[in-house]
């Protein structure tokens, strides 16, 4: 079985990321050589501190590692998560994942109780929250580094430019595009040409 943690907290304002994150751990929770049997979806109105605890509790016939998987976390309300899911995460069943998902908004924030559970139980708390325009560059460095692919700053900045300044899903798609196929470098270098010089920035994969 792959290597999860009793808990996960996704949550934040860049819901592409937060998409991203969702489809990798269920991926990695399904994908070859797991052990995993169970992965269940909790959505609508089963997916509420309640149900959440209910699902932990429940007695399965399941053999393996269950993934439980609840969407929507950042319409809970404080108390709901202190009087109905507290008791349930602070005895976490063995080989049981809780990964919850919170797709914020400015008037829709996950509890801060349910941070410091999923930290008590073990678990991960991970933000994705939107970078700002003028950190897109940036941010493409960081992630084509990531990929094995480097990119000087003028070559970002092209990037950024070309795209447009919209989410990091936008950015990120081109890097990934080229970081799985070395053949793809020869497409991406004319789109980063400078208008002015109509210069090739440099765009190379790591050794």
């Amino acid at each position: 079985m792959p290597n999860l943690k009793p808990a996960y907290l996704i949550h934040g304002d860049d819901h592409g990321a937060v998409a991203e994150r969702r489809a990798g751990l269920r991926a990695l929770a399904e994908g070859p050589g797991s052990d995993a049997t169970s992965v269940e979806l909790l959505e609508g109105e089963s997916a509420s501190p309640e149900g959440a605890a209910a699902a932990l509790v429940a007695m399965t016939l399941s053999v393996g590692w269950r993934v439980i998987v609840v969407e929507g976390v950042e319409r809970w309300r404080e108390a709901d998560v202190e009087q109905q899911l507290a008791a349930a995460m602070a005895e976490m069943p063995p080989e049981t994942t809780l990964a919850l998902f919170g797709r914020e908004e400015a008037k829709a924030k996950t509890p801060a109780s349910l941070h410091a559970m999923i930290k008590r139980a073990g678990g991960q708390v991970v933000a994705q929250m939107t970078v700002k325009s003028w950190e897109l560059a940036k941010w493409a460095r960081q992630q084509g580094s990531r990929m094995g692919l480097e990119l000087d700053p003028a070559a970002a900045k092209a990037l950024v430019t070309q795209v447009g300044e919209g989410t990091t899903v936008s950015v990120a798609l081109p890097l990934t595009f080229t970081a799985e196929a070395p053949s793809n470098i020869a497409t991406l270098k004319p789109a980063l040409r400078s208008g002015s010089q109509d210069q090739v920035h440099q765009v190379k994969k790591s050794a």
